[in-house]
């Protein structure tokens, strides 16, 4: 990775994934596939979908590497948009089931619950693997 990188100082990751692309000689003929899905129309769709791009040749210069990736924004933007289904941390889980959901009249929707394993029947913890939909303004008292 590129130490001077400002992405990689915002965001602690760098480039996840990587196409390779063959490079045919201008001799040979290609096929409509081919024609259709350039390296230049791949980087552009992949700009038009807001992902960075890096090309470089391989060491023979036979294919073109693309290396991709996507701001934290872009991952939370795609997340939400697609309703994107995150494991919700036991703790959390645990404290707002702890102390129930009212709503604005002050009526419960649900009451406070307490789950305890005192028999130890289970391997799981009792709030282990509950699932939200991702939400950009994520708060424990407004989940789907």
């Amino acid at each position: 990775r590129n130490e001077r990188d400002g992405f990689y100082k915002k965001n602690a990751y760098s480039y996840d994934w990587c196409i390779a692309i063959k490079v045919y000689s201008h001799k040979k003929k290609l096929n409509k596939a081919q024609r259709e899905n350039s390296v230049r129309k791949i980087i552009e769709k992949m700009n038009i979908a807001r992902i960075e791009t890096k090309m470089c040749f391989t060491a023979r210069r036979d294919y073109v590497l693309i290396k991709l990736r996507a701001s934290l924004d872009r991952l939370k933007e795609q997340a939400a948009l697609s309703k994107y289904k995150l494991q919700i941390e036991p703790s959390r889980v645990e404290s707002a089931a702890s102390a129930g959901m009212r709503k604005e009249g002050n009526t419960w929707i649900w009451r406070p619950i307490e789950i305890r394993d005192k028999f130890k029947i289970c391997k799981y913890q009792p709030f282990d693997f509950f699932f939200a939909t991702y939400k950009d303004d994520f708060d424990t008292n407004t989940r789907e």
